[in-house]
């Protein structure tokens, strides 16, 4: 999956001296999708998405295989609405929040061809073992 992993804060990648957190400003409801905000090079909330579901939709056309997709917390809220074919019109105010080594787990129904979030942001592996849900 070429091109999939880029830096989403532009010029300050790298930099943790000078981070985002003072630097950003929310985007505007009337703007969710296309706001740049401060950082120059940054990249627009519909660019992420649509680098993310190229790569998705790549995966999902794999049927053959299970995968097993690595991000950080704003990338898997791209990762989690392509996996359930959200337009990306539609994803401005979405959120699919993780933490640090969590694991989602998504599943396709072969003969319903249902999309299920079976997991979101799951820790219990780190306390001991992941839950089977069934």
């Amino acid at each position: 999956m070429r091109g999939c992993g880029r830096s989403v804060s532009g010029r300050l990648r790298g930099d943790r001296t000078r981070g985002c957190p003072g630097r950003q400003i929310p985007a505007p409801d009337d703007d969710r999708l296309d706001h740049r905000g401060p950082v120059p090079g940054a990249e627009t909330r519909r660019e992420v998405a649509t680098r993310v579901q190229a790569c998705v939709r790549e995966l999902m056309a794999d049927r053959d295989h299970d995968h097993v997709v690595v991000t950080h917390g704003y990338a898997q809220t791209f990762v989690v609405t392509t996996w359930l074919q959200v337009p990306t019109e539609a994803v401005g105010f979405a959120s699919f929040a993780t933490r640090p080594g969590a694991i989602t787990h998504l599943r396709h129904d072969d003969y319903w061809r249902n999309r299920a979030v079976v997991a979101l942001a799951d820790t219990s592996h780190l306390e001991g073992g992941l839950q089977d849900p069934h």
